[in-house]
């Protein structure tokens, strides 16, 4: 199965607008942008040997940087993607990671397996030195609704670990041969200041994939 790297990925920062409806009680001020926390890389295409099944497939690679703050911090960010294609259905073929949890470690490598699909490379024993201090353990990164169209991924607060740092993201994508696939790019987030506030893009990010 062979074995690929993540590309560098410029980054751009993504300004969250209030949600209309927030939890918070009488006397609160209504929360302003969200800015400066929050930066959007890619999506980067790269196309895949595919075809022969009428179908394209392109490698898809995203970045999120979540800067972390104590006095408002995130509770959950979730990154989604809608996919469009002008020649029918574009679909999340295969996503990475899939689940990240408390004793996880994430990787800057993936591996293709069987039909295109993406699998995570652990770190090797001799490069990385592994703690665990603490039993059980916690969904930190979910990917969510995989093989449709608006595919996801929440990064979501533990109770020792915050939903802050450097994520990276990647699926296959899949459309019919020929298309253009268009992808819109939205994050939305709650963060806490002494009640949860929602926030979200004020308009998807549109790019193409090539």
């Amino acid at each position: 199965m062979p074995e690929l790297s993540l590309p560098p990925l410029d980054q751009q920062p993504i300004t969250l607008v209030p949600e209309p409806l927030d939890v918070r009680g009488p006397g609160d001020p209504a929360p302003g942008e969200l800015a400066g926390r929050l930066f959007l890389g890619g999506p980067l295409a790269v196309p895949l040997t595919g075809g022969a099944d009428g179908f394209a497939y392109r490698l898809t690679h995203l970045a999120l940087t979540v800067i972390a703050d104590d006095d408002a911090p995130f509770e959950s960010v979730t990154l989604g993607v809608e996919l469009t294609c002008d020649a029918g259905e574009a679909i999340a073929w295969s996503m990475a990671p899939d689940r990240v949890t408390d004793t996880a470690q994430l990787t800057d490598r993936f591996r293709f397996g069987p039909q295109l699909s993406l699998l995570g490379v652990e770190a090797s024993l001799g490069s990385v030195e592994r703690t665990r201090v603490r039993q059980g353990t916690e969904l930190l990164v979910e990917a969510l609704r995989p093989l449709r169209a608006d595919p996801a991924w929440v990064i979501r607060r533990g109770r020792h670990t915050p939903a802050a740092g450097a994520y990276r993201f990647v699926m296959v994508v899949r459309s019919p041969a020929g298309g253009t696939v268009r992808t819109g790019i939205t994050v939305t987030a709650r963060v806490r200041r002494r009640r949860l506030f929602g926030y979200r893009t004020s308009e998807p990010v549109m790019v193409d994939l090539l």
